[in-house]
């Protein structure tokens, strides 16, 4: 029973007339995913938009699509938790010996730790 998280997929400022199908995919993922054990979800979409529902600019590189750091830095904590939860859970030895969180939810592939970020290039038109 390896333990899952989902990371919610990110509002983007590129995705702006995307974000309705986006928030739907969330909600659906994470409705699906309540009755099941070991799988988390990890809300990042609602902490990355605006008080008016948009997404933050402030975020996100130049291309308005990949996120800078100050958006990760939204990120790191949540990732965090997570694996501090894996820790007790004894799923992991020690988080020091994890690589840094940064790089882990930067890629869009499986971590040899098992944690998986999904690219969201499904939602290009």
């Amino acid at each position: 029973s390896l333990p899952i998280a989902y990371i919610s997929i990110k509002p983007s400022p590129s995705r702006v007339g995307k974000l309705a199908v986006m928030n739907e995919t969330n909600n659906r993922i994470r409705d699906s995913i309540k009755g099941l054990t070991n799988v988390d979800y990890i809300d990042v979409f609602s902490l990355m938009l605006t008080s008016d529902n948009k997404p933050r600019p402030e975020l996100f590189g130049p291309d308005e699509l990949h996120m800078n750091a100050e958006g990760y830095a939204i990120w790191t904590p949540l990732v965090k938790d997570f694996l501090k939860k894996q820790e007790k859970r004894k799923y992991y030895s020690s988080i020091s010996r994890m690589p840094a969180i940064e790089r882990v939810v930067q890629n869009d592939s499986v971590s040899e730790h098992g944690i998986v970020t999904v690219p969201t290039r499904c939602f290009d038109a």
